[in-house]
């Protein structure tokens, strides 16, 4: 079979010659760098203070942004806080979960973590995170946590995940941080947001939201974003091919 028709040319420029080479290459690397750069990392929220999250303000960590807001659209409350698992002081009137003498997130008073790519334009997968219930009630030993991921032309998936009580209602109450991981369904998207909230549980097992009590610990978020091209990328391309443009024109 003939594949001839299928080869890069250049009018003026011949197959063999070393311009057509160098300029071959420069469009084959060009063209590459075009394609969206994929990079796995891990949030765990280390290097960042005891910060108080307010509805409104964000961090940013790894390539991600995570902002945080009331779920009543309120400015200014609190939302959520960076906890460091070794102090005690800060969880003295919560019941915050064991095991982890790092930092972590901790998202409080119902408030909702937004996360987005830093870079405008990025998309990311999540591939498992570390969570844990937040009790501030001994009426609400338990919760459900609410993700929502958005892709695509205003398109949205969601899944829940059970935030379990301590196993002993005797003593004081020890729980400790459980790994979760997404559905196939959701490992199979590009996302271009992310919001994650939490219910409170009861009980009787009947979980709500609008009471303040629905709080959730999150660590060791396991991601993978897809940057967008800088525009200096198209532009070297841009400037290759008026090249090309240009040599043509001399040996037409």
């Amino acid at each position: 079979m003939n594949h001839s028709a299928n080869r890069f040319t250049v009018p003026g420029i011949h197959a063999g010659s070393a311009l057509y080479k160098s300029l071959a290459g420069a469009i084959f690397c060009s063209l590459t760098t075009l394609a969206p750069a994929v990079h796995a990392d891990v949030i765990d929220f280390e290097g960042l203070g005891n910060d108080l999250i307010f509805s409104g303000s964000s961090i940013e960590q790894r390539g991600l942004k995570l902002s945080g807001s009331d779920i009543n659209g309120a400015s200014g409350s609190l939302v959520g806080a960076i906890i460091d698992g070794s102090d005690n002081g800060f969880c003295s009137n919560l019941v915050c979960p064991l095991g982890n003498t790092g930092n972590y997130y901790g998202g409080l008073n119902d408030g909702i973590l937004s996360i987005h790519g830093v870079q405008g334009g990025s998309t990311f997968k999540v591939q498992g995170f570390d969570a844990s219930f937040i009790i501030s009630d001994a009426n609400a030993l338990a919760g459900r946590l609410l993700v929502q991921g958005f892709y695509g032309n205003g398109l949205s998936l969601s899944q829940t995940f059970d935030l379990p009580a301590p196993k002993s209602l005797v003593g004081p109450l020890t729980f400790p941080f459980h790994q979760y991981s997404f559905n196939s369904a959701m490992n199979a998207l590009d996302f271009s947001g992310m919001q994650i909230s939490a219910l409170s549980c009861n009980t009787a097992g009947v979980c709500g939201i609008g009471n303040n009590q629905g709080q959730f610990a999150l660590d060791n978020l396991n991601f993978s974003i897809s940057a967008v091209p800088e525009p200096s990328t198209y532009a070297m391309l841009l400037l290759g091919l008026a090249g090309i443009a240009a040599v043509s024109r001399r040996r037409a």
